[in-house]
């Protein structure tokens, strides 16, 4: 599983090198962190669940999104326009139908403590979308500073 901190889209393979360059800036200047993962929810809304997730919660999650989204915007990507939302996507909803018992399980849920999760790399993958979803491949991982 992965949360994502910045999706690019379809990228060349001439400015991976830059990409990667970007965010070895960003990773020195971040330490290794944990993350709780806590709560569920739905995307865009419980009425109308598509995406199911777990939420994501640390202090310095944001501020390396952040620190991401600026170190790419000069290479050509844009800004996002939506604040930040840290979260592991797990189940993705085709269809409405009988979503009832899902929406009261998540709500039962919604404050449930997971465990947490040491977070020591920003990796960049390459997902190719297949009918029964995306296969994710690494290209290459950069390790967070080991201290601030």
């Amino acid at each position: 599983m992965h949360a994502t901190l910045k999706f690019l889209g379809g990228v060349e393979p001439t400015r991976l090198q830059a990409v990667r360059h970007a965010v070895d800036q960003v990773a020195t200047r971040h330490a290794a962190m944990k993350m709780s993962v806590r709560g569920l929810g739905t995307f865009p809304s419980p009425r109308r669940p598509r995406v199911v997730w777990a939420g994501l919660h640390c202090a310095g999650v944001a501020d390396l999104a952040r620190d991401i989204e600026a170190a790419l915007e000069p290479l050509g990507f844009p800004a996002e326009e939506r604040d930040f939302d840290p979260h592991i996507t797990f189940a993705r909803i085709r269809s409405p139908r009988g979503v009832g018992p899902l929406r009261s399980a998540l709500e039962r849920q919604a404050g449930t403590e997971f465990g947490s999760v040491d977070v020591k790399a920003i990796t960049l993958y390459r997902s190719t979308l297949h009918r029964d979803g995306a296969v994710y491949e690494a290209l290459w991982t950069i390790p967070l500073a080991q201290h601030k």
